[in-house]
């Protein structure tokens, strides 16, 4: 996927989780403009975005909302040019 190394990725621990609240949490952050892609698995989210529709802070309180707070908040982005 050639976009993943334009984009920003924000990697965050989730606590305990289930399949269906995985579930929930891909389908409330995909909700957000701009995000790209949403991986969740293994106690952790990993979302692809585009940082001029969407920000780190918007999509940690989506996860903040399902009870999910970012833990250890990893923002890699890599600058073009």
């Amino acid at each position: 996927m050639p976009w993943l190394e334009k984009e920003p990725v924000i990697g965050s621990g989730l606590g305990c989780c289930v399949v269906l609240a995985e579930d929930a949490v891909r389908d409330a952050v995909l909700e957000i403009p701009g995000v790209r892609a949403v991986e969740v698995g293994g106690g952790r989210v990993r979302v692809v975005f585009d940082p001029e529709l969407a920000s780190a802070g918007e999509i940690g309180g989506a996860l903040e909302s399902l009870g999910y707070p970012p833990e250890g908040v990893i923002c890699d982005v890599e600058a073009e040019g």
